[in-house]
Formats: structure tokens, C-alpha cells, sequence
């Protein structure tokens, strides 16, 4: 691949009309490129605007369309875009939950995450691409979720990852341990989201695993996430 010496930074733009007055930016997902004459880098963000977001990825991990609009593609002449990402990190979030997260479904674990699993074992049976499912955490407050909901939500998904050899980052671990450090301080901001020293930690857990994990194995990523939420946790404890 042939490119300019010059580093370049760069996001792509989106294109085309809302459909609606509830279509916003921040939900659009994003993409930015960084290169120069020795390498090149894709970051990509989606937005799951819900629990079944993970069909429209499936059916074209490229796609970013997004309410009418759509991403134009930042890429160069001179470089390509590959098959699959490196690493894939997942969060299904809040959004269309299940009885809107009032309460604890009449339904199996199995039944709760089995789109999800498959898209993530799909992902991952190729070899190349590592996938990394991170989880939701215990919420302040919320007009219809509810803990009940979420700490069933959360012990399903540690439950099927591990059944299935999928690597999971234990977001509500980190939260439930930082809230014992800090004696009651909060992780969460604004009742349900976290906080951006928090968001700040997982960032820098995302880019040692693209860094550093990217060619592991399954197992390997798992030790590796577990041990930078340890390393997190050790941090913040330490006294000032």
C-alpha cells in the first residue's frame, strides 16, 4: 500500500437527510482513519439502537446507514478496507430491552442472547477477528429499567460468553468495585450512563487489546481482560 509520507487524521462525513425529527447525530455512529506511509488504521463505531441492531452488522459489518444517511467512506484510493475488523468490541446497551428492563422476562438466558451469540461466534470463526463482549452495569436511576432486570441481564451474559468462548470485559464488576473503593461515589452519570473517567478506562482497555491482543486466542484475550480490570481496580484504590 502506497501513501503519503504526511500523518493524516481524518473522520468520515455523513451524507443525506434525517427521516425524522428523532434521528440525531449522536446516534449515527461515527468512523476516522488514521495513517501514514507505514500504516493505516479504521476505527469504526455503531450505535445499537437495539437489542436486534447486531442482524443489521450481520448482514454487512460495513454498513452505516444510519435514519436516511449514510457514512462516506474516508478510505483513499490508495488503501483497503479488510474483510472483517481486527477486533470487534460489543455492547448491546439499554435500548429496546426486553419488557423494556421493568422486570425479569419469562425467558431463558439462551433465548435473551442467542442472536447476539451467534453474530459474535460468526465474527470470531474465521480466526482473524477477535470479539470482545462487554457488559452492562448496575444503574442509578431510570424511568423503566431496573436493577432486578439488569443484574439478570448481566448474569446471562456472563453465563452464555462463557459457555460459548466468547471473551467477555466484566464492565459491572469494574463498576461494583469502584463503588466500594470510592464509598459510594459514583461511576454512573446522569442515572444510567457512566461516567468519563470510566468510559476513559475502558478506552484504554480497547486500545491495548487492538494493540496488543489483536492475534491472540479466545483464552488469551480473556486472561488479558481480566487482568486489565484488575489493574483498573488496583489503580484507583491505591491512596492519593
Amino acid at each position: 500500500m502506497t501513501m503519503q509520507k504526511e500523518g493524516i487524521a481524518r473522520n468520515a462525513r455523513r451524507e443525506g437527510k434525517y427521516l425524522n425529527a428523532e434521528c440525531e447525530d449522536r446516534w449515527a455512529g461515527n468512523e476516522w482513519v488514521m495513517s501514514n506511509e507505514e500504516e493505516c488504521h479504521i476505527i469504526t463505531q455503531r450505535f445499537m439502537t437495539s437489542q436486534d441492531g447486531i442482524s443489521q452488522l450481520l448482514a454487512d459489518v460495513h454498513d452505516s446507514s444510519y435514519c436516511g444517511t449514510r457514512l462516506v467512506d474516508p478510505l483513499r484510493a490508495d488503501e483497503r478496507r479488510p474483510t472483517l475488523p481486527d477486533v470487534i468490541w460489543f455492547g448491546h446497551g439499554l435500548w429496546d430491552l426486553p419488557l423494556s428492563g421493568a422486570s425479569v422476562p419469562d425467558s431463558t438466558c439462551d433465548d435473551r442472547f442467542g442472536k447476539i451469540v451467534a453474530g459474535l461466534q460468526h465474527w470470531q470463526a474465521g480466526g482473524t477477528t477477535k470479539v470482545v463482549w462487554q457488559t452492562n452495569f448496575l444503574i442509578k436511576e431510570h424511568r423503566t429499567i431496573t436493577n432486578e432486570y439488569l443484574k439478570w441481564d448481566i448474569g446471562c451474559q456472563r453465563q452464555v460468553a462463557q459457555e460459548h468462548g466468547i471473551a467477555l470485559f466484566d464492565a459491572a464488576s469494574l463498576f461494583e468495585e469502584m463503588q466500594q473503593v470510592f464509598d459510594g461515589s459514583e461511576s454512573v452519570s446522569g442515572g444510567y450512563h457512566m461516567n468519563s473517567e470510566m468510559a476513559l478506562e475502558i478506552a484504554s482497555v480497547l486500545d491495548a487489546t487492538v494493540q496488543q491482543q489483536a492475534d491472540q486466542s479466545q483464552s488469551e484475550l480473556q486472561a488479558h481482560l481480566s487482568k486489565e480490570l484488575r489493574r483498573i481496580i488496583e489503580v484507583e484504590d491505591q491512596p492519593n
